[in-house]
């Protein structure tokens, strides 16, 4: 562009010289000028809603990434509990706490979100009803499994999460 601008003048100064119109150049200089600060304007305006747009994309990326991680370590911690006896139940459920607050972020809009949340819902009402603490909240995330039960991706996750809605509705809690 500033090439382009250079040269523009050269011959801008060079007719203006010749034909004696000054007023011609300035006419042209001005108009070179809008036309830089517009396209500059529009160079700033396009860069900042790609930021904006790709940034929340790395945003709800990486929060979906972080919940699923989260997860996996609540379900091996869970897992470790139940084989093991171990103290491991309150550690699944602090995490599968933390993974639900990065899912939380996430449009619910979106299928793969609401899946997500459906499966974090499902392990911490199971783990509520495990532990037998929590049983608001664990009703509450065994309903929001049963209505949200076609949301499972296949039969062995919908039978899942139709025995932990059965377990929850069972437990009985002190």
């Amino acid at each position: 562009m500033t090439l382009l601008s250079i040269y523009v003048m050269d011959m801008v100064n060079a007719t203006a010289t010749v034909i004696g119109y000054e007023v011609f150049r300035d006419i042209l200089t001005l108009l070179l000028a809008i036309a830089a600060v517009a396209g500059a304007t529009m160079y700033i305006t396009i860069d900042n809603r790609l930021s904006k747009s790709l940034n929340e994309k790395l945003k709800t990326e990486l929060n979906k990434n972080i919940a699923h991680f989260l997860l996996d370590i609540s379900n091996s911690n869970w897992r470790e509990y139940k084989n093991m006896n171990s103290n491991k139940l309150d550690l699944a459920i602090d995490t599968a706490e933390r993974a639900q607050r990065y899912a939380n972020e996430l449009d619910e809009r979106k299928p793969d979100n609401v899946w997500l949340l459906c499966k974090l819902k499902n392990n911490l009402a199971y783990l509520y009803a495990e532990k037998r603490d929590e049983k608001d909240l664990a009703y509450k995330y065994a309903d929001y499994i049963k209505g949200n039960i076609d949301k499972a991706r296949n039969d062995k996750e919908r039978k899942d999460w139709k025995e932990t809605y059965d377990f929850v509705q069972e437990t009985k809690f002190p």
